[in-house]
């Protein structure tokens, strides 16, 4: 047997005959795919074993549905939108007091189930937000990357933000990650200029940023959470 997993509300079960797989008596489709062959005797369904297969592998190999359903896609990474089941995982980022050193606090508990909500919000208001970042070699959440809208000094602008789980960072995830959201930024949301800022000394979040291609416009003001921050604004034009 190659492998059980759940697809919709059927299971396949798939074994390997040569070059042919077979699925349950019983089993039935909504649509019957080209070259699939019904045998007279009404028993097994014969099914071209190649398509099947792959779907197989790849579906376990991204974890399932929830993977699947990716929104950007580069080398090493898939971004999608986060759910509430990713709590967990993301605050090993957001409420470890390493990764946060450069925010007032690390996130508790219920603010990391907040900061989700909220780009659940985002997603639907705008068609973007912070997505998890997932490493498809490990089939891991290591972090969030995506386009937020900011108010920076009284101006609405599109920003790039991520957030690298610490025992990932150093290996290109962060800026591999912002790259395809500037990408998504410019050609699907049709934005001319997206920005970033990080706290001033936040040395590792600016070379990031200078790596994806933006120049650095000037240092402002911004309260966080009652707390007044130097930001160091990053630009990049389309």
């Amino acid at each position: 047997m190659i492998d059980g997993t759940r697809h919709g509300s059927a299971i396949f079960l798939l074994f390997a005959r040569g070059t042919e797989a077979v699925a349950p008596k019983g089993y039935k489709r909504k649509a019957r795919p080209a070259g699939v062959r019904y045998p007279p005797s009404g028993g097994l369904r014969s099914i071209p074993a190649r398509p099947y297969l792959d779907f197989v592998i790849q579906y376990c190999k991204l974890g399932g549905t929830k993977n699947m359903n990716a929104v950007l896609e580069t080398s090493r990474l898939l971004l999608r939108e986060l759910t509430l089941d990713d709590a967990e995982k993301l605050s090993l980022v957001l409420s470890d007091p390493i990764s946060m050193r450069y925010y007032p606090e690390a996130f508790s508990t219920e603010k990391v189930r907040r900061w989700i909500l909220w780009n659940v919000d985002n997603y639907r208001a705008h068609g973007f937000g912070l997505w998890a970042v997932i490493l498809k070699e490990e089939n891991e959440l290591i972090g969030d990357c995506g386009i937020t809208l900011q108010n920076i000094e009284g101006e609405l602008v599109p920003e790039i933000g991520y957030h690298i789980r610490n025992t990932y960072c150093g290996k290109g995830y962060a800026s591999e990650a912002a790259k395809a959201c500037i990408d998504f930024a410019f050609g699907t949301a049709g934005y001319d200029a997206v920005y970033s800022y990080m706290k001033e000394d936040n040395i590792s979040s600016r070379r990031v940023a200078e790596k994806i291609g933006m120049t650095f416009v000037r240092c402002f003001q911004k309260i966080i959470d009652g707390h007044t921050i130097t930001e160091a604004l990053y630009m990049i034009e389309k």
